[in-house]
């Protein structure tokens, strides 16, 4: 079965803590799980960025489901591949608020010259290579 990757970037039109985005994370793992969707969901400053892994069609009918959901708004595609391998098979849907992980903020800081996480901001390839590296605040 060919799988595919598509990362997207969104701003919250609701405050989020961390709590809160564990809660929909775990919430998105269950179901993702029963569809074979895996992936990892990135707040910070205010913006989401979201890899999500997958069959074609599951994957585009997911992605039709978050853009309807309007806890956030502005929603880009970043990058829409296929991919050999899943990156992200360990998490239904792991979640990351890097204002709580200080790896992550370091990781923010190479990437961003203000230190400040704009995913609006990256090419295809640098939210590839962002997602593969927050993956390492969980290993």
């Amino acid at each position: 079965m060919k799988m595919f990757q598509l990362i997207y970037a969104s701003k919250p039109t609701v405050k989020f803590s961390f709590g809160k985005l564990k809660e929909l994370a775990e919430s998105a793992s269950e179901s993702n799980k029963a569809e074979i969707i895996t992936g990892l969901l990135v707040y910070g400053n205010g913006y989401f960025m979201q890899v999500i892994e997958g069959p074609q069609d599951t994957l585009n009918k997911l992605y039709l489901k978050i853009a309807q959901d309007d806890r956030h708004t502005d929603l880009r595609i970043l990058t829409y591949d296929t991919i050999l391998f899943k990156k992200f098979s360990q998490w239904g849907m792991g979640s990351i608020d890097f204002n709580f992980n200080p790896l992550c903020k370091e990781i923010t800081k190479k990437v961003f010259s203000n230190s400040h996480f704009n995913p609006y901001e990256l090419t295809p390839d640098q939210a590839s290579d962002l997602m593969s590296e927050y993956a390492k605040c969980f290993e």
